[in-house]
């Protein structure tokens, strides 16, 4: 498993910071994971499965529904 910074995260998806973060506040897409005091980073695979989702043409609500397992199972990482 990769972990992404916030500037890798904003040019895989073209999105600013704040619409990132925007995203992240409306539940289409997941918390970062803080791994210092002032450092936050996400997961590669989840990234990854965003994209998927919204290529394939998944709803908001079928993207909230993956964004709130993806939360979840980072508990049995």
């Amino acid at each position: 498993m990769k972990l992404l910074k916030l500037a890798d995260v904003s040019r895989i998806f073209g999105f600013s910071r704040t619409s990132i973060y925007e995203q992240i506040r409306d539940g289409v897409f997941t918390k970062p994971i803080k791994v210092g005091p002032k450092t936050s980073r996400w997961p590669d695979f989840e990234v990854e499965q965003i994209i998927k989702a919204r290529i394939s043409g998944k709803t908001t609500k079928q993207i909230r529904a993956l964004i709130t397992s993806l939360h979840a199972s980072r508990d049995s990482l």
